[in-house]
């Protein structure tokens, strides 16, 4: 899911594996292929062993059959569908509240139908972040990430300390990387829509590793 915290661990990845790694940011980079998956998986110049190629899977169209890993990263509902929209209104989007509700409902359509497909049902072959524990402990989740990928139950945990430690900017004492969003603190803030939101995902999706902010799911919740 977009606003998930992809660039973060992409980036931390690229520096811990080097030239065994190449990376497609897919939408971006002229002269892409753009299938999935990459025809161009392989560098010889870099003689890479790993190979990631990055997808929002919006038209819930991508093959999750293929022979390969999924690294799946969501986030929390309403900071997500905040921060989403800022990077809309950034590409020129109405920066008004009714463009914020209809995209609020639209995205978060996107977001029940992408976890029914890609995070409901466990798959040996899916390791799935939140970017809650992406943020919140970033060196077990970039660890987790390593052996994923690797196939190899062995890290080298002292060069994933000094990533992580130095994948945050310093303003002065504060270390600055991405960040919990409050999503009380938000100009088009209207707690009962943000309710009605995280309810819907709560009946389609469950409680399970979902952190809400509006509503206190029962711990007896059933998973729909």
């Amino acid at each position: 899911m977009p606003r998930s915290g992809h660039h973060f661990l992409e980036t931390m990845l690229d520096r811990y594996f080097g030239r065994e790694y190449q990376y497609c940011e897919f939408y971006q980079p002229r002269g892409c292929c753009h299938c999935i998956p990459c025809v161009r998986r392989y560098d010889p110049n870099r003689g890479n062993r790993y190979f990631m190629q990055k997808s929002h899977d919006f038209p819930l169209k991508d093959d999750p059959g293929l022979n390969g890993l999924y690294l799946i990263q969501f986030r929390s509902l309403i900071p997500r569908l905040q921060s989403d929209f800022e990077m809309v209104v950034r590409e020129g989007v109405p920066n008004r509240r009714d463009m914020f509700e209809q995209f609020c409902v639209g995205r978060t359509d996107y977001f029940v139908r992408f976890y029914e497909k890609w995070i409901k049902t466990p798959a040996p072959n899916r390791l799935v972040i939140s970017y809650e524990s992406l943020t919140e402990d970033t060196f077990s989740s970039l660890a987790r990430a390593v052996r994923f990928v690797s196939g190899d139950d062995h890290v080298d945990a002292a060069w994933i300390a000094e990533i992580v430690a130095t994948s945050r900017s310093k303003v002065g004492a504060t270390s600055v990387g991405p960040a919990i969003r409050d999503p009380r603190i938000h100009r088009f803030y209207d707690e009962d829509f943000f309710r009605k939101l995280e309810t819907v995902v709560l009946d389609r999706c469950g409680a399970v590793s979902m952190r809400f902010h509006f509503i206190t799911p029962s711990k007896s919740q059933p998973s729909p």
